[in-house]
């Protein structure tokens, strides 16, 4: 009998870019998708106090542009994560995402429909 690891257990060895690398990608995506706005939405609050300058206005525009691309780079990151690493966060995460979509879809439709309701209760005759 070959006994060469000494009665030591043979430790299998991670992947490299394991399912670490995948729960970072899926860190990263919900820092994207949940602080980018409020940090947006505090910096806009702020600046909106100081005198309402063309480079105010300028500042406020692009951090609203900051936000619809920091949204992107959540689903992307949460796409790669869950194609390449195939963890479950990536998998709940995703799922929460679309849960999230589907709200905001749903919204804007209630929302749609409601102004059109008050805009033909309007009606003048």
């Amino acid at each position: 009998m070959d006994n060469s690891n000494n009665g030591q257990q043979i430790q299998p060895t991670a992947p490299v870019g394991g399912s670490n690398t995948g729960t970072i990608l899926c860190i990263i995506s919900l820092i994207c998708k949940l602080f980018a706005p409020v940090a947006t939405g505090i910096a806009v609050f702020i600046l909106d106090y100081i005198d309402g300058s063309t480079v105010i206005d300028v500042i406020n525009s692009i951090l609203y542009s900051l936000v619809g691309a920091a949204d992107i780079a959540a689903w992307v990151l949460v796409i790669v994560a869950r194609v390449k690493y195939k963890n479950t966060f990536s998998l709940v995460l995703l799922i929460i995402y679309l849960v999230l979509l589907a709200l905001f879809v749903i919204g804007t439709i209630i929302l749609v429909v409601a102004c059109i309701s008050w805009l033909q209760s309007c009606h003048i005759d």
